[in-house]
């Protein structure tokens, strides 16, 4: 295994656990000259319709902070595994995104020219998902996934097609360039090769981290109407690492705000979950709610919040709500349901306790009715309901808070 020569260097003490000061996104430098990165197509079909690669920038090893011993061991092994087997393997999104800035990574995502199927030989503990396009997930202990994908392209410019309103492609394998470019923010399109120690960028995503910028990569507009889930994610993004955004990603946002009504409730939903469960429930959803977008999601929540004291309310239990996961506490589904729904739900629970007489079943039933709309506005899961109608008598400590 090639040796890091960074790991003699500076501890893990010496990088910043939070966000950095200016001076050490300073030291991101962009060095004159550059490394032409391995094309991991040579050899492809003559007549294929491919564009050359752009060159990337490569930020050689003393000019980013990136050390190995600051990535995951398991993760690690995978990537080696991977190019001993004579492949192009790199470290990807938000592990190389969070290591540049000096934060500890939660997930490591794997980007290679080998196919699943290729994976699935290398690896006894790989399982492969998706359907229009497929991924490897190595599993480990402890319930530990690594995702491990094929360098995406787009494809061809027919092979675009539309599903009702919203833009839908097909995937097929693709170059690094190609990959780079399929992403959605600048910050999560940069490559690390563990093998070269070098940082790849095709997007001018290091640019961007240097300047707090969260930008979408190619037209913005087109991005969120492909996918809309895409503006939650830029808004996560933008309050969890406290960058700004770009005036071409902000105004296309504005403009792009109705097309979240055409997301996949499922996904939609999730993607929800993990904002409430994220220790960032409050910013997040205090941007949400600026932006309009609950005024889309949860109309009947957008109504009450515009009267100053239930949202200092909102915001109180959504901190509340914070402050149990930066304590270590798990966020459970329905926990984060009745934290976000707060503002209609307290007023309810006041009123059904001060009637003594009724038991627990029948304030559940008068919840189930009340509330049913509110839910049905979000489309969540029929087991989170049943758990927050049989939870309801917990729901005292949510209002003790405020």
């Amino acid at each position: 295994m090639p040796q890091d020569s960074h790991d003699n260097g500076p501890g893990d003490a010496d990088i910043a656990p939070n966000k950095p000061s200016g001076d050490f996104l300073a030291g991101l430098s962009l060095p004159e000259s550059q490394q032409e990165p391995v094309d991991p197509i040579a050899g492809q079909d003559e007549n294929s319709d491919r564009k050359p690669a752009a060159q990337p920038l490569v930020l050689a090893r003393a000019d980013h902070k990136i050390s190995r011993k600051n990535i995951d061991r398991d993760a690690l092994n995978a990537l080696y595994r991977l190019i001993d087997h004579g492949h192009i393997a790199y470290l990807v999104g938000g592990a190389v995104r969070d290591l540049m800035l000096g934060r500890k990574p939660k997930d490591f995502d794997i980007v290679t020219d080998a196919t699943p199927r290729m994976v699935k030989r290398l690896f006894r503990n790989c399982r492969i998902i998706g359907r229009r396009f497929r991924l490897a997930h190595l599993h480990y202990s402890k319930g530990k996934i690594i995702e491990v994908a094929t360098f995406r392209s787009s494809g061809r410019a027919d092979q675009v097609v539309r599903d009702g309103e919203m833009i839908r492609r097909d995937n097929v394998f693709g170059t690094p360039d190609e990959d780079a470019h399929r992403r959605d923010l600048t910050i999560n399109g940069i490559f690390y090769d563990v093998s070269s120690f070098c940082v790849i960028d095709y997007v001018d995503g290091v640019k961007d981290l240097r300047a707090g910028v969260i930008r979408m990569i190619g037209d913005p507009h087109y991005s969120f109407r492909e996918d809309p889930i895409r503006m939650l994610r830029a808004i996560r993004h933008s309050v969890r690492i406290e960058f700004q955004f770009d005036q071409e990603t902000s105004d296309a946002m504005e403009r792009s705000r109705d097309e979240i009504l055409k997301a996949n409730p499922a996904r939609l939903l999730e993607e929800l979950y993990k904002d409430l469960a994220s220790g960032c429930a409050k910013k997040f959803f205090s941007c949400l709610h600026k932006k309009g977008f609950l005024d889309l999601l949860m109309p009947s929540l957008a109504e009450v919040l515009a009267h100053e004291e239930t949202r200092k309310e909102w915001i109180a239990v959504l901190e509340r709500l914070d402050d149990q996961r930066v304590d270590g506490h798990k966020i459970h589904q329905t926990m984060g349901i009745a934290a976000l729904i707060s503002p209609l739900l307290l007023p309810r629970l006041r009123k059904v306790q001060r009637q003594s007489n009724r038991n627990h079943r029948t304030i559940s039933e008068a919840f189930r009715e009340d509330l049913a709309d509110v839910l049905g506005q979000l489309k969540v899961y029929r087991r989170d309901e049943e758990r927050l109608w049989a939870a309801l008598g917990g729901l005292a400590a949510v209002s003790d808070c405020v």
